[in-house]
């Protein structure tokens, strides 16, 4: 639930497309002092355990083309910005969970490829995100579901029963 909405504050729904909200750091900054709250909360609570998922990039211009809307070159730059932000996001997620002890799976991981290129004078390469895996830029399909439901349950057997 709060995964959801905190994926509402990187983009917004128009219709049948989404679009990233906002430029820079401004709604990075919202959600950690969101889960700063949390925080503060649960520190009422000593025997309760936190932790903070990490968010997985997702593709704007993947669930765009999912509703068959006309694709433009500025929506690869979005992806960009939101990967960013998304990148940013999950450095302070780590720093939080750093300080309750605790850690969250890299769900981006399984998406991340790396290519080998060869331009003329040298061999390069490139890192890029394989949103193919999504069923629409968004929602995971079965197979990438299934790991990262299997990374969580090994995070809770890690943190409720050590």
């Amino acid at each position: 639930m709060v995964e959801l909405k905190i994926l509402e504050k990187f983009t917004s729904k128009c219709k049948k497309k989404i679009t990233l909200n906002s430029q820079g750091d401004q709604t990075v900054d919202y959600i950690v002092q969101y889960f700063n709250k949390f925080i503060e909360l649960l520190n009422q609570y000593p025997s309760s355990k936190l932790t903070f998922l990490e968010v997985p990039v997702y593709s704007i211009k993947g669930y765009n083309k999912s509703t068959d809307d006309n694709l433009n070159q500025e929506y690869k730059t979005l992806d960009k910005e939101l990967e960013r932000q998304i990148f940013v996001l999950n450095g302070h997620i780590r720093h939080l969970n750093t300080q309750l002890n605790t850690s969250s799976p890299n769900f981006s991981i399984h998406l991340k490829v790396s290519s080998k290129r060869r331009t003329r004078s040298r061999a390069e390469t490139v890192h890029y995100f394989n949103y193919s895996l999504y069923s629409d830029g968004i929602h995971p399909k079965q197979n990438l579901a299934l790991v990262w439901l299997r990374e969580i349950s090994e995070r809770i057997k890690t943190d409720c029963w050590s």
